[in-house]
Protein backbone atom coordinates (compact mmCIF):
# COMPACT_ATOMS: atom_id res chain seq x y z
CA UNK A 1 0.00 0.00 0.00
CA UNK A 2 1.49 3.46 -0.83
CA UNK A 3 1.55 5.91 2.07
CA UNK A 4 -1.48 7.71 0.77
CA UNK A 5 -3.91 4.80 0.57
CA UNK A 6 -2.79 3.72 4.19
CA UNK A 7 -3.62 6.65 5.88
CA UNK A 8 -6.23 9.45 5.43
CA UNK A 9 -5.96 13.44 4.98
CA UNK A 10 -7.51 13.73 8.73
CA UNK A 11 -4.42 11.57 10.33
CA UNK A 12 -1.53 12.71 8.05
CA UNK A 13 -3.08 16.17 9.14
CA UNK A 14 -2.53 15.34 12.55
CA UNK A 15 1.01 14.25 12.58
CA UNK A 16 1.95 17.71 10.77
CA UNK A 17 0.39 19.34 13.59
CA UNK A 18 2.35 16.88 16.59
CA UNK A 19 5.53 17.51 14.80
CA UNK A 20 5.01 21.17 14.52
CA UNK A 21 3.77 21.18 18.53
CA UNK A 22 7.46 18.96 19.17
CA UNK A 23 8.91 21.67 17.30
CA UNK A 24 7.81 24.00 19.36
CA UNK A 25 8.34 22.53 22.59
CA UNK A 26 11.21 24.45 23.19
CA UNK A 27 10.60 27.55 22.99
CA UNK A 28 8.02 27.12 25.22
CA UNK A 29 9.86 25.28 27.83
CA UNK A 30 12.63 27.81 27.78
CA UNK A 31 10.73 30.37 27.98
CA UNK A 32 8.93 29.22 30.97
CA UNK A 33 12.35 28.19 33.12
CA UNK A 34 13.71 31.25 32.16
CA UNK A 35 10.30 33.21 33.90
CA UNK A 36 10.36 30.47 36.63
CA UNK A 37 13.83 31.72 37.62
CA UNK A 38 12.97 34.98 37.07
CA UNK A 39 10.12 35.15 39.76
CA UNK A 40 12.47 33.00 42.63
CA UNK A 41 15.76 35.28 41.63
CA UNK A 42 14.00 37.61 44.69
CA UNK A 43 13.50 35.18 47.18
CA UNK A 44 17.88 34.38 46.71
CA UNK A 45 18.15 37.80 47.88
CA UNK A 46 19.99 38.86 44.22
CA UNK A 47 21.33 42.20 43.12
CA UNK A 48 18.82 44.30 41.23
CA UNK A 49 20.87 44.75 38.30
CA UNK A 50 20.42 40.93 38.14
CA UNK A 51 16.96 41.55 38.60
CA UNK A 52 16.76 44.47 35.67
CA UNK A 53 19.19 41.95 33.75
CA UNK A 54 16.99 38.94 34.23
CA UNK A 55 13.70 40.65 33.20
CA UNK A 56 15.50 41.70 30.08
CA UNK A 57 15.88 38.56 29.28
CA UNK A 58 12.63 37.07 30.06
CA UNK A 59 10.87 39.85 27.62
CA UNK A 60 13.27 38.49 24.77
CA UNK A 61 12.34 34.61 25.42
CA UNK A 62 8.93 35.64 25.69
CA UNK A 63 8.76 37.39 22.26
CA UNK A 64 10.79 34.86 20.84
CA UNK A 65 8.40 32.33 22.29
CA UNK A 66 5.33 34.15 20.59
CA UNK A 67 7.28 34.92 17.20
CA UNK A 68 7.81 31.38 17.15
CA UNK A 69 4.36 29.91 17.61
CA UNK A 70 2.78 32.36 15.50
CA UNK A 71 5.26 31.68 12.65
CA UNK A 72 5.43 27.78 13.12
CA UNK A 73 1.77 27.44 14.96
CA UNK A 74 -0.79 25.99 13.00
CA UNK A 75 -4.35 27.59 13.82
CA UNK A 76 -7.21 25.65 14.16
CA UNK A 77 -9.42 24.51 11.88
CA UNK A 78 -12.68 25.14 14.30
CA UNK A 79 -14.84 28.39 14.56
CA UNK A 80 -15.66 30.67 17.49
CA UNK A 81 -19.17 29.82 16.96
CA UNK A 82 -18.75 26.12 16.53
CA UNK A 83 -16.91 25.41 19.56
CA UNK A 84 -17.97 28.42 22.22
CA UNK A 85 -19.92 25.83 24.80
CA UNK A 86 -17.51 22.86 23.73
CA UNK A 87 -18.18 21.67 27.29
CA UNK A 88 -21.81 21.10 27.24
CA UNK A 89 -21.30 18.32 24.59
Amino acid sequence: MAKDEAFSDEQLDSDKRFTTMKNLKAPIIITTAVWMLFQLIPFLSASMVLLFTLQLITTLFMIWMVLRILKDGKPSKATFEDRFYEDQY
